[in-house]
Order: structure tokens, then C-alpha cells, then sequence
């Protein structure tokens, strides 16, 4: 039960900061950075588990970057095929 809330919150925390840092650099933002920014958080809070907190800064560093292109990427992806299948889904009922 625990490990559940600490999970949500750091979905919470990192989804809704996520949001207002694209809100704060581009004027506005979307509901799926939210996700984005929980998912890269929880990803985030797992690394630690596989490597000690004396890792190098560095390494945290590009591990993180890592983790979170993924996820940019991946969610990139996934919104365009969604997309692109409702675009031709409503032009095929034309």
C-alpha cells in the first residue's frame, strides 16, 4: 500500500511539474505531458533502486535524459498513429 502512494505521488508531482515547465518555456502544454512527466518520474525513482546514490552525477544525468527522450519519443509516436487513425476514421465516414 505504500509503495502505491509513493508512486502516485511521484506520478502526481513530476506529471504536474513537467506541465507547467512546458507551460512556463512554450505558453501552453497538454494533458498527455502530465503522463509524460509521471511515467519519466516513476522510471526516474526505479533507476535509483539499480544504482547506488554515490553513482556519479554524470551518469544520473544521462540516464535520465535517456529515460525521458524515450518516453518523449514514444508518446510522440503513439499521439500520431492515434491521430492519423482518427483523421482517417472521420474522413471515411464522409
Amino acid at each position: 500500500m505504500k509503495k502505491s502512494i509513493k508512486y502516485m505521488v511521484l506520478f502526481l508531482v513530476f506529471g504536474v511539474t513537467y506541465y507547467f515547465i512546458e507551460v512556463v518555456f512554450n505558453g501552453h502544454s497538454n494533458w498527455s505531458s502530465i503522463i509524460m512527466g509521471g511515467i519519466g518520474g516513476i522510471l526516474i525513482s526505479l533507476i535509483n533502486i539499480y544504482y547506488s546514490y554515490n553513482t556519479p552525477k554524470w551518469k544520473q544525468i544521462t540516464l535520465t535524459t535517456l529515460v525521458m527522450i524515450f518516453i518523449e519519443l514514444t508518446s510522440g509516436l503513439l499521439l500520431i498513429v492515434l491521430t492519423l487513425s482518427l483523421f482517417y476514421l472521420f474522413e471515411s465516414l464522409h
